[in-house]
């Protein structure tokens, strides 16, 4: 299945990035502007930082797509996730981040009833980057949950939810699959789950703006997904992007069988380090709170 775009932040007259080739043109434009930066003058190089996020963010970010991984079971709502230039390289923030609300989709296609967008990253055989600094990223590894898509039964138990998988191409070479998290009904902030590519959950506190709600928990995986499409618990979505729409025949289900690392990994200075498979544990949150500023 071809990758279906949205691009809400394309300026009017500009040119949408849809392939890889693309983006690396937009990238060695933007990295010849960076490079003049050892020739600037100490008051110039004031202005740089500003200038440079200005230009890569015309250059690549506003031209690149946030990307359609689930539809919403209860109201069917297209949910596109923030990947933008992460769905051209491995090399971009979307993969570097340590941490967010486990719900990292355009703001316009968030549902109420998204609990928990979470997925994995299939290799596909290919070396892994030798080198990840992203755009002003203060994390230089990709911790990754699996190669072969998987569903967190502690969710998926839950009265009501239903999860959806969907692959994606990433930079042209890996595939993505994201495995998004529904519910009828409001799930407890307290039964939060990590998001794709993240280690940490960090949130507002439900119903307290300056307050900050953050934890880390394993959740144990299960690669077993056809008894849940059994159970209409796990779709998918089939067609292009004209048709596309849920599924939950389980005889067509292509999910199954999928051969990979069936544990957690991270990438590293072009080096992969494999992890064993988690086991469930009681999470470890933190609550904290801001005082607003006076005066």
């Amino acid at each position: 299945m071809n990758n279906i775009y949205l691009y809400p932040h394309l300026h009017s007259g500009d040119k949408p990035i849809e392939t890889v080739t693309e983006y690396e043109e937009a990238l060695a434009e933007y990295k010849k502007f960076e490079s003049t930066k050892s020739s600037l003058s100490k008051e110039e190089q004031m202005d740089f930082w500003k200038k440079e996020i200005e230009l890569r963010g015309k250059l690549i970010y506003s031209r690149s797509p946030v990307v359609l991984v689930a539809i919403c079971p209860f109201c069917d709502k297209k949910v596109y996730a923030n990947l933008k230039s992460g769905v051209f390289s491995l090399d971009e923030n979307f993969w570097l981040l340590d941490y967010d609300d486990a719900k990292n989709a355009y703001y316009e296609t968030i549902c109420t009833h998204l609990f928990a967008i979470d997925g994995a990253l299939h290799l596909q055989n290919n070396p892994p980057p030798v080198e990840l600094k992203g755009f002003k990223s203060m994390r230089f590894k990709i911790t990754m949950a699996s190669e072969v898509p998987f569903s967190k039964p502690r969710i998926l138990n839950k009265e009501g939810v239903i999860a959806v998988i969907h692959s994606i191409s990433i930079a042209e070479k890996y595939i993505g699959y994201s495995v998004s998290y529904f519910s009828p009904n409001k799930i407890s902030q307290n039964e939060f789950c990590i998001g794709w590519a993240r280690q940490e959950y960090v949130d507002h506190l439900d119903g307290i703006s300056n307050a900050t709600f953050s934890g880390k928990r394993s959740d144990k995986h299960d690669y077993e997904l056809l008894p849940w499409v059994k159970k209409e618990k796990l779709f998918w979505l089939e067609g292009n992007v004209d048709t596309i729409h849920l599924a939950k025949h389980e005889k067509n289900f292509p999910y199954s069988n999928i051969q990979g690392r069936k544990h957690p990994y991270a990438i590293e200075n072009g080096k992969i380090t494999n992890y064993p498979d988690p086991k469930e544990t009681p999470p470890k949150t933190e609550i904290e709170t801001f005082m607003p500023s006076i005066g």
